[in-house]
């Protein structure tokens, strides 16, 4: 939570959330609240009921957005656990709200597991600055730009619904090429007035291979991205270099570990042969 924009207060003994924002994200939030706000969804025989904070007030004049608070832990914090019963549900979570959005064709661009908060069986989701019906219209279009990246980066590979070349084939549907993009564009020597939009494709590939999450010997979850966040902070990175350098190595790993997979795979489906 920003607390530069969002504060919790105490208004007549109840305990309300208040963010400096802008008139869209007002508009969205208002949007999102009467498609999804209320719905049930049932998760391995659970029964959940999604909900969209109320709006209190909006203070034009301030742009400030008064909410219900919405109390319990995100979702990213789940999927973090080592309770690996616990996270399981959390993957069910995130599978399930996914497919709502798809389903009910709702853009929310600021889909996160951050953004997602889970108080026993009710799902909440927060923040909606980058909200766009529009992106739904196209089901890669709408995963393309940012979701599936916020989404895989918190999932192993199997936990998924949609494996990363699925979606980022040949068609390209950015709304805008990144500073991070441009800046890794150039560190490889790539063209980047403007970044083509194979290159484009491909270094998104690359980010998400950087964080995808896996197991360690020991069978732990590591999650790269937690230790790539340290070098983004808010806003322009700022420590591009050294962000560079450690997506780079990252996907470095990450190939070294899809090799030693397909060779063990290769080994396993020789040995049945030979049987």
């Amino acid at each position: 939570m920003d607390n530069n924009k969002v504060k919790l207060v105490s208004e007549n003994n109840i305990l309300v959330c208040k963010k400096r924002t802008n008139d869209i994200e007002k508009n969205n939030h208002s949007d999102i609240y009467k498609k999804l706000n209320n719905i049930t969804i049932i998760i391995n025989s659970d029964k959940y009921t999604l909900k969209v904070p109320r709006i209190i007030c909006w203070d034009a004049e301030n742009k400030i957005l008064t909410m219900d608070y919405c109390k319990g832990k995100n979702l990213q914090h789940i999927l973090c656990s080592t309770d690996m019963d616990y996270r399981n549900k959390g993957v069910a979570i995130t599978n399930a709200i996914l497919q709502i959005l798809l389903e009910n064709r709702v853009g929310w661009s600021d889909f996160a597991p951050r953004n997602i908060i889970i108080d026993c069986n009710e799902i909440s989701l927060i923040d909606f600055e980058n909200y766009t019906i529009e992106a739904i219209s196209n089901q890669k279009a709408f995963l393309q730009n940012r979701v599936y990246s916020e989404y895989a980066s918190f999932l192993l590979e199997e936990e998924r619904l949609f494996n990363l070349d699925e979606i980022f084939d040949e068609n390209m549907f950015f709304q805008k090429t990144g500073k991070r993009t441009i800046a890794v564009a150039n560190k490889l020597g790539l063209k980047t007035n403007p970044v083509s939009s194979t290159d484009d494709i491909k270094i998104q590939k690359l980010f998400i291979q950087a964080e995808t999450p896996y197991k360690d010997n020991s069978g732990a979850i590591i999650f790269p991205r937690l230790d790539l966040d340290l070098f983004t902070g808010s806003g322009p990175i700022p420590n591009i270099n050294k962000y560079i350098e450690e997506t780079l190595k990252r996907k470095m790993l990450y190939d070294l570990r899809s090799n030693m997979l397909q060779q063990n795979t290769d080994k396993i489906d020789m040995n049945n042969n030979e049987v």
